[in-house]
């Protein structure tokens, strides 16, 4: 027998006979909803329904003439695309004013939320690319939007950390990126935070101390309770004071004024003269006296906070 599977906007899922093309026989439905679409797994004995007053309805219809329903996730919105990965322990779906979701259905007695993507507006429709690292998700007023599967992925088995690999700050803020729900772990200590729904949280790492390499180990514990693997970042802190406007080498002011770039909190000293103290902008501008007779004006800038770090700058009067 050869059959194929409808999602009928009125009436809900129909399974036709075309063994005889010429004389196609439904052989089972399901429901009497309005089905959307709908996706089928690689031996074709489940049914993944995307069912606007429901969200997805996964059903087995390996006997069209009894269709079961084995389970179904209620989205709130209302579902109108979905398409199943290739290795089939993903959903995606369309949940229009709910963006896209990715509904993990390893265990298709209990599928689950992984994530959520927020689109502008209305998610109409969602495809994914021949090698499923993409997602292209159709958003009604603003065309189709492109969602890195890969990479979420990727988060699935340890975190993605997105921070900062140079500073001069006593703090770093990092961006970690893990499944939902999952608690987040530093250097082996559980930090009390939980991932959002967003699938990013935000953590403090602590940078103070002495310049040199700073190593952060991340991992996180999923609802499943399943450890991840870890995640190593290092960050060089580095608190030489940092010019950030071009310093000219010779002059004829009396006066050059100078960005200088440092962590918050640090002093300013001038030839051994506390000059003033680096604001919330990271940056003091300072004022150097090149006034007097022509030749070197030498400047000892040095930077005190929690290293004391020194540079030395030379201007020529002429």
């Amino acid at each position: 027998m050869v059959a194929i599977s409808i999602a009928d906007r009125t009436t809900g899922l129909k399974v036709i006979d075309i063994t005889n093309p010429e004389k196609p026989k439904q052989i089972g439905s399901y429901g009497g909803n309005y089905v959307n679409k709908l996706a089928l797994s690689h031996d074709g004995t489940k049914a993944f329904l995307a069912v606007p007053s429901t969200g997805l309805v996964i059903v087995d219809i390996a006997d069209p003439s009894n269709i079961q329903k084995v389970a179904q996730y209620h989205t709130g919105s209302q579902t109108s695309g979905v398409i199943l990965s290739d290795d089939t322990t993903q959903v995606f779906l369309a949940d229009g004013d709910n963006g896209m979701l990715i509904i993990d259905v390893r265990d298709l007695s209990n599928p689950k939320k992984v994530m959520h993507y927020a689109t502008a507006d209305r998610a109409v429709n969602v495809t994914l690319s021949k090698d499923n690292s993409k997602a292209f998700v159709a958003d009604y007023r603003n065309g189709f939007l492109l969602f890195d599967v890969e990479l979420f992925n990727k988060a699935q088995n340890r975190p993605i950390v997105i921070v900062e690999q140079e500073t001069q700050q006593i703090n770093e803020m990092a961006t970690v990126i893990a499944p939902i729900g999952s608690k987040i772990f530093l250097n082996g200590n559980d930090t009390g935070i939980t991932v959002p729904e967003s699938r990013k949280a935000t953590i403090e790492l602590d940078t103070s101390g002495t310049d040199g390499n700073k190593t952060f180990e991340l991992s996180y514990i999923n609802l499943a309770g399943v450890q991840s693997d870890i995640e190593t970042v290092v960050i060089k802190k580095d608190t030489t004071p940092q010019l950030i406007s071009y310093l000219p080498q010779k002059t004829k002011e009396n006066t050059l004024y100078i960005p200088i770039k440092g962590e918050i909190g640090a002093t300013i000293y001038i030839n051994g003269v506390e000059y003033g103290v680096i604001g919330s902008n990271e940056t003091l501008t300072i004022e150097l006296d090149t006034s007097g007779v022509d030749g070197d004006k030498v400047f000892n800038i040095t930077l005190v906070g929690h290293s004391g770090r020194q540079s030395r700058f030379r201007v020529k009067k002429s």
